[in-house]
């Protein structure tokens, strides 16, 4: 799992630095250019957080075809995968486009508000081609071959840094367009990315033994609607996350811009933090879905125990480094004395906090590993709205528990309804992984008499 997990966490930095470029770039052209792509990219992560839920089932799929030498089927899937992101993008480019009608109520200045909405624009013609260019990262992933994305993404990445260096600021002879040419720049970097990827398919020796390029696939709906059935849960869950901590904001912005500010600070330095157990998450159930491929499902259940016990050590870890480091870390941001103790203590509270998220963000997607999708959601669900969010809103609000916490108070809203969470994953990760290896679950797939591949 660490061979596959760590090249996943250095993609994943390298996509995350795409939005800390584009921000740092931002914010040196114009403090308008930066409220510009505050509003826009937000907008535009949540339809990507959409995508990236839907194909997050891709992976273990993926990696169950490999176990069971289905080499035919997994070319055929991998096509119905990019089929489904294409659809899925296509869709979620509409109602992006359909959202700047909406940009007027949030009472921008003029300036922001068009600036905003060019850069929406301009990045919606890039979500088909994300929905294609997470199937066959995801592919990659599945086929135990993380490498490939870390060096695309890496590239990618440093390839971002000159566009945005060029189109925000009218270098090499390029117009000056501040927030807009970070919208440019990322649509050259997802279309490079996803080309860089369906060459690497063709030409790599080692992908062409699947042979996605020798014929033309036509959609499957059968297969497709089984997509949908696994992908949408979890597209669901993981919007419903990023909202979840984003409506944390709204509860703290009436607290004064201290507050404010000291809550994002962490809440950054969290998220920093957590790349990790989605690493290993991911790791986890590519093993655990090419072991049950290969027939093996009391190997995927120990493997389920070695995801917990390196998640829970992990973690541990960083809740440590995390409290040692907590003033170094928030002094990084900013050097006003209130934030700095206010940020610090919150860290506190982070520290432990890391643990139990840690634990809840890799169990929910290694279950993806078994194809267990809608009732990980819903458990989340239910953590973290009708648990978490409502006790963050009593603690910060009302005076039932005592006094009123202030920001605290959303920490340990989010700390428990994050606790909950965990307990329920770990179980649920438990609960499914004894089933399968009793046999008394199979995979819908395992349950079919033949297996027949479609013509292309």
């Amino acid at each position: 799992m660490l061979r596959l997990g760590l090249p996943i966490v250095a993609s994943m930095a390298a996509l995350i630095g795409l939005g800390v470029t584009d921000t740092i770039m931002a914010g040196l052209a114009s403090t308008k250019d930066l409220a510009a792509l505050a509003i826009g990219s937000n907008i535009f992560f949540i339809a990507v957080m959409t995508c990236i839920g839907m194909q997050s089932v891709v992976a273990p799929r993926v990696a169950w075809h490999l176990g069971a030498g289905h080499k035919k089927r997994l070319s055929h899937e991998l096509w119905q995968c990019m089929w489904v992101g294409l659809g899925i993008g296509s869709t979620l480019a509409v109602l992006l486009y359909l959202s700047t009608t909406f940009l007027p109520l949030l009472g921008l200045e003029p300036d922001v508000q068009d600036t905003a909405e060019s850069y929406l624009l301009i990045v919606t013609f890039t979500l088909p081609w994300v929905g294609v260019n997470l199937a066959l990262r995801n592919a990659l992933d599945g086929l135990e071959l993380p490498h490939f994305n870390m060096i695309i993404n890496v590239s990618v990445f440093l390839l971002n840094v000159v566009l945005d260096y060029m189109f925000v600021f009218g270098k090499f002879g390029m117009p000056m367009l501040g927030a807009i040419g970070c919208g440019i720049a990322t649509c050259v970097v997802t279309v490079l990315q996803t080309v860089a990827t369906l060459l690497l398919f063709k030409y790599s020796k080692r992908l062409q033994v699947f042979r996605l390029w020798q014929s033309f696939v036509k959609p499957d709906m059968k297969l497709i609607r089984r997509l949908l059935w696994l992908g949408l849960p979890a597209a669901g869950a993981i919007t419903l996350e990023e909202c979840f901590f984003a409506s944390t904001t709204i509860l703290v912005a009436p607290m004064g811009s201290v507050q404010l500010a000291a809550h994002q600070v962490v809440l950054n330095i969290a998220l920093i933090a957590l790349i990790f157990p989605i690493a290993m998450g991911q790791a986890g159930a590519i093993v655990i879905g090419r072991s049950l491929g290969e027939g093996r499902p009391g190997l995927a259940y120990q493997q389920a125990h070695a995801l917990l016990l390196t998640l829970l050590v992990m973690m541990c870890l960083c809740g440590v480094v995390l409290f040692a480091t907590r003033s170094s870390l928030v002094s990084f941001y900013s050097k006003d004395e209130a934030l700095l103790v206010l940020g610090a203590s919150l860290l506190l509270i982070v520290a432990v906090q890391l643990v139990v998220d840690g634990l809840q963000i890799g169990t929910n997607i290694a279950l993806k590993g078994y194809q267990d999708t809608l009732v990980p959601a819903l458990l989340q669900v239910f953590c973290y709205w009708i648990v978490g969010f409502p006790l963050a809103w009593c603690l910060t609000r009302t005076d039932w528990f005592g006094v009123q916490m202030g920001v605290k108070g959303v920490w340990y809203g989010l700390l428990f309804g994050l606790s909950l969470a965990a307990i329920a994953g770990v179980v649920r990760l438990m609960v499914v992984g004894r089933q399968f290896a009793s046999g008394a679950r199979v995979l819908p797939e395992q349950s079919d008499t033949q297996l027949v591949v479609p013509a292309g």
